[in-house]
């Protein structure tokens, strides 16, 4: 398990901001989704 990153946080922090004020529509969560799945690649280690 790792920390989350800056990039991560800002993310994770537009999704709740959006839900609160319901304006997340479903074309743009997933959009955003997406972008936590590609930074998880960049950041994922590998194990030797």
């Amino acid at each position: 398990m790792r920390l989350p990153t800056d990039e991560e946080v800002k993310i994770l922090d537009e999704v709740s901001e959006k839900e609160e004020n319901g304006t997340l529509t479903p074309e743009e969560k997933e959009r955003l989704v997406n972008r936590l799945k590609e930074i998880d690649k960049k950041e994922s280690w590998p194990f030797v």
